[in-house]
């Protein structure tokens, strides 16, 4: 529930303190801002974006996706259909380089063979990638070495279970 008269410090553009007004030293070189009736809150994550430069159809650019992201709140986006050209633009976002969401970026894969997963999620670990995402076309024996594959190399793994897996 909302908390009222809270002080908020922010410093370097992380939050280091939190409290009761009053409470909560504040640097005298730090920069006041009443908020009166306003309110804080954290921001919002979208835990399942597709970007437009992973989207043919899409009529945003990623720059224009990202910027409405940020008017709307959404300091995170994890991007479910990665991309190499994300990996750089979530790169330079977190240098600072370019205005953005933190970017979470996913390889998508589907259709492999579990002979061929070794060697796909290798690829995706070196690229950098943050996640694996399954967008299907797996058997059980592909789906067993995609998890094990993904754990060997400190892969989270989100999409979809494919259907021919059961889940007992």
């Amino acid at each position: 529930p909302p908390v009222d008269d809270q002080t908020v410090v922010v410093a370097d553009g992380r939050i280091v303190a939190v409290g009761p007004m009053g409470a909560v030293p504040i640097p005298r070189s730090m920069r006041t801002i009443d908020g009166g009736d306003r309110f804080v809150m954290p921001g919002l994550a979208d835990m399942h974006a597709h970007l437009p430069d992973a989207e043919p159809d899409d009529t945003l650019t990623t720059d224009q996706a990202l910027a409405l992201h940020l008017a709307r709140g959404v300091t995170t986006v994890r991007s479910m259909r990665g991309t190499a050209a994300q990996l750089v633009l979530r790169d330079r976002i977190a240098a600072g380089e370019v205005p953005g969401p933190r970017l979470i970026v996913g390889a998508p894969v589907q259709d492999l063979t579990a002979d061929a997963v070794p060697a796909r999620i290798a690829e995706i670990d070196a690229a950098g990638y943050d996640f694996v995402k399954l967008m299907g076309g797996v058997d059980r024996a592909a789906y067993a070495a995609l998890v094990e594959a993904a754990a060997a190399h400190g892969l989270p793994i989100a999409g979809h279970v494919p259907s021919e897996i059961p889940l007992d």
